[in-house]
């Protein structure tokens, strides 16, 4: 069996992996667009804050890959056509030249790639986005050369306010425009203030509604004023590389990804998507999502790989669970927000609950929950959490309850761990437990 993976960062390295571990005789072949692969983008922000090595967030090259695991990884060359009926890709390396070549099965790893509106002055040498290692290397270099000393995020995610806070730390005066007046989409907007107030205490620059109208020369053009920049970041989501797919009869759902079942299948037969190119769905109730993470992308990999090899493993969904920290808080979220829900149709009903992490006299720290319940069901359909310490644990625990659909009682009753300096008697988890169970019928 000949496979050919077209992608190979998270997804694509995983899925190559995992062929290889169940079929050693199997015929694998990747082509990456880039020279970089099976990197962590998630640890690009503490590269530019100096907190870790590039080479411990792009720690393989192709020639190690391909040693490891006995696949031919071609970087630096672009599929730019698949030819489903001859199934066949096309396509052209980085110093121009075209090559083609045959498959039995083929696995979309294309990713995503970042959002940068089409502005006057957006293709000047001060604008990033972070999305690649050749993105990071690019901000990298600039920094060196130019020492910054203004630099303007726009946008409030994970990766605009984890670069902010790295920024921060190497002295350099940060902006961050936010276009709503709600910043962070994955929270309500009581628990988004929370971090609205922890950035202006920190002395952060925010400007919420506000966005660039133009980039020049020395600044960045809200139309309202101008603001000095000598770095511009864009940190403003990403969309899916469905283009080739789509070009060759792979269909595509609401979110703008590639439609998937259980097995990773497409439409198209004989060709499998993973990773931040297809949409994926809610466990809660099979809603379509499209939430690019590392978690998913590597899962799904690992899941195609495992599918094309005649493994029994199926993917199941996702809830989006996330987590960063900003300063010295953690943030986490995990299913529906209140917001979502509702517009979703639900009738929830939401549970606020602020605990100490651990006991009082062990240095306990405060740690807020907000949880949002399913009338109907009496289960969880989402929560939010923010502290100090311990935000990891809690989430984890509640992610495996939304999964289980577990009620009030089950969640109470949970044998969770217990000593003064890891935990209080009751923890935060059982206190939501208590409180769904209090809920009006």
């Amino acid at each position: 069996m000949k496979v050919i993976i077209i992608g190979a960062v998270a997804a694509g390295t995983s899925a190559a992996a995992q062929i290889m571990r169940n079929d050693k005789e199997a015929d694998v072949v990747i082509y990456e667009k880039d020279r970089d692969i099976s990197y962590s983008a998630c640890g690009f922000p503490y590269h530019i804050g100096g907190k870790v090595g590039f080479s411990d967030v792009v720690p393989r090259t192709p020639a190690s890959f391909s040693e490891k695991y006995g696949v031919q990884v071609h970087s630096g060359h672009e599929v730019t056509k698949i030819d489903p009926a001859a199934k066949k890709v096309f396509g052209q390396t980085d110093e121009g030249n075209a090559f083609e070549d045959d498959y039995d099965e083929l696995i979309m790893a294309t990713g995503a790639q970042s959002m940068l509106p089409d502005l006057p002055g957006s293709d000047d040498a001060r604008v990033f986005t972070l999305r690649t290692a050749e993105d990071t290397r690019a901000i990298m270099e600039y920094m060196e050369e130019k020492q910054p000393q203004n630099a303007v995020i726009v946008g409030t995610g994970f990766i605009g306010l984890e670069v902010l806070e790295n920024l921060l730390e190497r002295k350099i005066h940060v902006t961050v425009l936010n276009r709503s007046d709600k910043i962070t989409p994955h929270l309500d907007a009581d628990m988004a203030k929370h971090l609205e107030d922890l950035l202006r205490t920190r002395g952060v620059d925010l400007r919420k509604n506000t966005e660039i109208k133009a980039i020049t020369k020395t600044a960045a053009d809200t139309g309202e004023e101008q603001i000095p920049a000598d770095l511009i970041l864009f940190a403003t989501g990403v969309r899916p590389n469905t283009k080739i797919a789509e070009e060759a009869g792979v269909a595509l759902g609401d979110t703008g990804g590639i439609v998937v079942d259980d097995a990773l299948r497409t439409n198209v037969e004989h060709i499998y998507a993973c990773g931040d190119c297809a949409q994926l769905w809610s466990q809660l109730d099979k809603e379509p999502m499209y939430v690019p993470l590392g978690t998913s992308a590597n899962k799904t990999g690992k899941i195609a790989g495992d599918v094309l090899t005649g493994g029994s493993m199926r993917f199941q969904g996702i809830l989006g669970t996330s987590i960063f920290r900003l300063f010295d808080l953690t943030i986490g979220a995990t299913g529906y927000t209140e917001k979502k829900a509702k517009d979703l149709g639900y009738d929830t009903e939401i549970i606020c609950q602020k605990s100490l992490h651990r006991a009082g006299y062990f240095s306990g720290e405060p740690m807020e929950i907000k949880a949002v319940v399913d009338k109907k069901s009496r289960t969880l359909l989402g929560v939010q959490l923010i502290g100090t310490k311990g935000v990891d644990k809690r989430l984890d625990v509640l992610v495996t309850a939304i999964k289980n659909k577990m009620d009030g009682d089950a969640l109470y009753n949970l044998d969770l761990s217990y000593a003064p300096p890891y935990n209080a008697v009751h923890d935060p988890v059982h206190y939501i437990g208590l409180k769904m169970r209090g809920l009006s019928s």
